[in-house]
């Protein structure tokens, strides 16, 4: 005979719906797809050179929520999906620490890459999340939430370069 778990809730399924709720969570190491010219740091520092080599990757273009295969990010997006199914696309925004393409929306559409902060010293990462805007972009991306978790290994979180200014009234979790 098995127990059966309460399933009395914390709080009530319309308060939950009206939480405005972010994810950030890194990229991976793992993709959709693998092709052997994938997009290296090099490409990122040139605009042209980056227009051209995502031009030659375009068939494995994908939005970026998709584009991560890393175990991780799959079972976060499966609890993102149940959430969103349950309450509404609106109840949860993810956003995504790209060591290439810096912060961005699991929508935005992203071709195949090697780089990674995984494989950086702590000043190659300060120096690279500067370069690609990471802090600012972080700074921006938080504002208007009430709910945030920060989903990051080490490497990730540096890329932040923490603190960030408080934001009043609003939960954080990393």
């Amino acid at each position: 005979m098995t127990k059966s778990i309460p399933t009395k809730t914390l709080v009530s399924t319309s308060t939950i719906s009206r939480l405005r709720t972010l994810i950030i969570t890194s990229c991976t190491g793992k993709k959709l797809h693998n092709p052997t010219n994938q997009l290296i740091i090099e490409d990122f520092k040139d605009t042209e050179r980056l227009r051209q080599r995502t031009q030659s990757l375009l068939e494995f273009s994908c939005p970026s929520g998709h584009m991560y295969t890393g175990l991780q990010h799959l079972r976060l997006m499966e609890g993102v999906d149940i959430l969103r199914s349950r309450f509404g696309r609106a109840v949860v925004d993810v956003k995504i620490i790209s060591a290439a393409y810096g912060l961005i929306s699991e929508d935005k559409v992203i071709v195949p890459y090697t780089v990674t902060f995984n494989s950086m010293k702590n000043d190659e990462i300060s120096s690279w999340a500067n370069f690609i805007g990471i802090h600012k972009d972080f700074q921006e991306a938080v504002i208007g939430y009430d709910l945030i978790f920060v989903l990051l290994g080490d490497k990730y979180i540096r890329a932040l370069n923490l603190p960030m200014k408080l934001i009043p009234n609003r939960l954080l979790f990393s």
